[in-house]
């Protein structure tokens, strides 16, 4: 019998020498190891300036200080006021007819009729540099979360009660809360520099850490409400967040609800005596709170994630946190509580909620006549969505919500006693909203802001933006130095088609003149003559949608 002899041992091919893997170097390793660098730089470049945009516009130049916005039953011209900023927390308040602005820090300022600011020697006890510069602070982050978080003015027999509800660090024990302080004064005592004299009206309870348990790391809460509203001559209605994180508040649903504790709750203040009393519990982030003419409360508040509400407040009501939510936990499709997830059964339901989330911040209700068309619809201002949203009522029930686009994260909204809608934007600005009808006297309405307005006319049959969508007629961004008839897919006129050529501001100008005229057999129809002022404004707008 014969043995056959193994065959003779090969050398062994290395690792990475079979395939799929003998295509790898340690070359192309570290290219592709760059390579997603680079990719998540420029994901991080492209969060902060979109986070950044206005800054950013701000400081080059380019941010439009004043123009107009096209909403559904009004053109509203808006202006943008520079204002001081420390962070993204302060608040607003009407004052006369002006406003009354607190930064983050307390500084305060009033803002006359004319939208010019002047600086007062009153300052809110917020105390932010104190608490930022503590020793025992040196390793908190996010900061400017401890802020003034709200301004309420009442009128008085001899002047104005201004309250302001604001963070409180108790360096002692080392633990910090929502207070509310007041002070009372004559309004041109107010204007020519007094100081006046604070006093602690509330507290919350109990004085929390910095780190709650678990949370490992110390931040004040971004959650921490601050609203007020007055509830009658004697009383004030206080918005208190529940300042832990959901985790916490969902492993001990209990701890946040209970009479011992003031979060997670409004709560209603003498103004006398300090006494308070729970007026409705429930809550997560109470952001806005309002009080229609007929006495009805409205409240905004954050979900976790989607879900935002709108609730009718009444007292002694329950509105489920955290035991319900229309939203569900951050990183999870559900609700740890909720025996239904995204339903909100067996206690107090919203009016309305936002899903995705908005991240609402403040409300009002419109009360005054510049308004007319929009008088008894609330107005809130959101972070997230970087839109007011306009809520037209019927009885208790939402008809529907109108998004109005801004560019800015919203902090604060009030209505003047002139009618005018005035937010306070997390950049650096107060926006004031008025009808065009009574902005077109106005001389801070520059030539661009009166095209926009002109252009809205034109808005039945046009879109103005990048890409817009063709209507009756063909999207006009760009159009200025782009052919005669040449968007694609829409259906010229054989007049237009005909025409040949680059439109210039003077070929314009003649056609909007008398389109007619221009083009022979164009299809094209004015809603009403313009004049060439008007023409002249419209163009100026043209030039900048390019």
């Amino acid at each position: 019998m014969s043995v056959t002899p193994f065959p003779p041992m090969t050398p062994t091919k290395s690792f990475v020498q079979h395939w799929p893997f003998r295509w790898i170097t340690w070359r192309r390793v570290v290219l592709g190891i760059l390579w997603l660098l680079s990719l998540v730089a420029a994901a991080r470049l492209g969060l902060f300036i979109v986070e950044k945009r206005v800054p950013i516009l701000r400081r080059i130049g380019l941010l439009e200080m004043s123009g107009i916005k096209q909403t559904n039953l009004y053109a509203v011209a808006f202006q943008r006021v520079p204002v001081a900023e420390d962070g993204r927390y302060g608040a607003i308040a009407p004052l006369l007819n002006g406003v009354l602005f607190s930064s983050r820090s307390g500084r305060l300022w009033y803002f006359d009729s004319t939208r010019t600011g002047h600086a007062l020697k009153l300052r809110v006890p917020v105390h932010a540099e104190e608490f930022d510069a503590d020793p025992a602070n040196a390793t908190t982050i996010e900061k400017d979360h401890f802020a003034v978080k709200g301004l309420l003015v009442q009128p008085t027999a001899s002047g104005v009660r201004i309250l302001s509800s604001h963070n409180h660090w108790d360096s002692a024990k080392g633990c910090y809360g929502l207070r509310v302080s007041v002070v009372e004064m004559r309004v041109d005592a107010l204007l020519a520099g007094g100081t006046g004299t604070w006093r602690t009206l509330f507290d919350t309870r109990p004085c929390l850490d910095l780190a709650p348990p678990g949370s490992g790391r110390r931040m004040p809460t971004i959650g921490a409400g601050g609203r007020m509203v007055p509830l009658s001559d004697r009383e004030i209605l206080l918005t208190v967040g529940v300042f832990i994180s959901d985790a916490l508040t969902t492993s001990d649903p209990e701890g946040i609800r209970s009479a011992d504790t003031d979060y997670g709750k409004t709560v209603a203040i003498d103004l006398r005596t300090g006494r308070t009393r729970v007026f409705s519990r429930g809550h997560r982030n109470p952001q806005g709170l309002a009080v229609g003419e007929d006495g009805r409360i409205w409240m905004t508040e954050h979900a976790a994630r989607g879900g935002d509400e709108l609730n009718l407040l009444r007292q002694g009501g329950d509105y489920g946190f955290p035991y319900v939510s229309y939203g569900t936990a951050y990183g999870t499709l559900d609700w740890p509580l909720g025996t239904e997830t995204g339903r909100h059964e067996g206690y107090d339901k919203a009016t309305f909620a936002w899903v995705p989330s908005i991240g609402p911040s403040q409300l009002v209700v419109v009360r005054g006549t510049a308004f007319a068309r929009w008088r008894g619809d609330l107005i809130v201002s959101s972070l997230a969505a970087r839109s007011l949203f306009r809520l037209r009522l019927e009885g208790d029930r939402v008809v529907y919500a109108e998004p109005i686009q801004t560019i800015h994260r919203m902090r604060d909204l009030i209505e003047t006693a002139k009618g005018e809608i005035v937010l306070l934007a997390e950049d650096g600005f107060l926006d004031y909203f008025q009808p065009v009808d009574a902005a077109m006297d106005n001389a801070n309405l520059d030539p661009l802001a009166r095209g926009q307005l002109v252009a809205g006319r034109c808005q039945g049959c046009h879109t103005f933006e990048r890409n817009g969508a063709n209507g009756n007629g063909p999207n006009l961004y760009g159009i200025l130095g782009r052919r005669v008839a040449a968007v694609p897919d829409f259906n010229y006129s054989q007049a237009m088609r005909g025409v040949g050529g680059r439109w210039s501001e003077e070929s314009l100008r003649r056609f909007l003149a008398d389109p007619d005229a221009a083009v022979p057999g164009t299809s094209m129809e004015l809603p009403a003559p313009l004049t060439p002022e008007e023409i002249d404004h419209l163009l100026v707008y043209l030039r900048s949608v390019r």
